[in-house]
């Protein structure tokens, strides 16, 4: 996230003129503006009297927030508070905020951790974003782990056929074809230069079926995956492989050698800390916790 501006309105009203870049940002954001506060920014609306949209800046007083991490975006909904030439006060009005799209945030009152927020998006270790492949024969699942949640980018599902005494042939070419379909749906999905590692994860040997498949078919489809790239994969047997994994791969060893001094990996590192001091430490028990990363 950028910050354009930041200074004071006529009645005493703290404000930021923000840009989002990352979908993060958008998160943050989220628990940022609350009911009440402005949101300022171009947007279009409809002409009274016409059928033609006009753009326009609209200052909303906001009165509910829409926020999908599956779309990248967020929306403000509320009242005009600004009168214009094709809206009037008190009318409807839905922000529909967008990356690089710059707006205005106004609040009465900023609370110390709404600072925090905006700050921390500022810091670049934090767009550290890290990709996973969760495998089971049949199953895959291809999902970003970012700062504040798990997005999933695509789901493979085929079916396999079993092992049989005597019959395997069957067997390992739905294997094949199932390891081919999530390599293609990876391609499509996953840019290896913007992540920070990339993580395959999966019972037995599946996982390092499926890294030798994507090399590749990354090769067939014209995109091929240079050593430096391939750097960045890490291989991570789990007990599952199914979604609810994500856990196992986040303690593995080789994941946080991966993530160093990543925000994802300071996160868990820091929840492991609480744990440890909830179990071994019963004096701290008590004790209020800060936001101190001072541990």
């Amino acid at each position: 996230m950028k910050l354009l501006e930041h200074s004071f309105e006529e009645d005493g009203s703290e404000f930021m003129r923000l840009l989002c870049n990352t979908q993060d940002d958008f998160w943050q954001l989220y628990n940022v503006v609350h009911r009440g506060d402005r949101v300022e920014a171009l947007t279009t609306r409809k002409i009274k009297g016409s059928g033609r949209r006009s753009k326009c800046v609209i200052e909303v007083l906001v009165t509910s927030i829409e926020f999908d991490p599956a779309y990248c975006g967020i929306r403000f909904r509320g009242y005009v508070n600004t009168s214009t030439t094709v809206a009037d006060m008190a009318d409807s009005h839905t922000l529909d905020i967008k990356v690089n799209l710059p707006f205005k945030v106004t609040k009465k009152r900023w609370l110390p951790v709404d600072f925090q927020r905006i700050e921390t998006t500022f810091d670049v270790r934090h767009e550290a974003v890290m990709a996973a492949v969760v495998l089971h024969e049949g199953v895959a699942q291809i999902f970003l782990l970012k700062r504040s949640m798990t997005v999933v980018k695509a789901t493979v599902n085929m079916q396999v056929a079993r092992k049989r005494a005597g019959a395997t042939a069957g067997h390992d070419t739905g294997v094949e074809e199932f390891l081919e379909t999530t390599a293609k749906t990876f391609m499509r999905h996953i840019k290896v230069e913007d992540m920070k590692a990339v993580i395959l994860a999966g019972r037995g040997f599946i996982h390092k079926s499926f890294q030798k498949t994507l090399f590749n078919v990354a090769d067939q489809m014209g995109q091929p995956i240079t050593k430096k790239q391939q750097e960045k994969f890490v291989l991570v047997s789990v007990s599952s492989g199914y979604k609810h994994s994500v856990k196992e791969i986040l303690n593995s060893p080789d994941t946080v050698t991966a993530l160093a001094n990543t925000a994802v990996s300071l996160h868990y590192a820091f929840l492991d800390y609480l744990h440890n001091s909830y179990l071994f430490r019963p004096e701290k028990r008590s004790k209020q916790l800060t936001n101190s990363w001072d541990w």
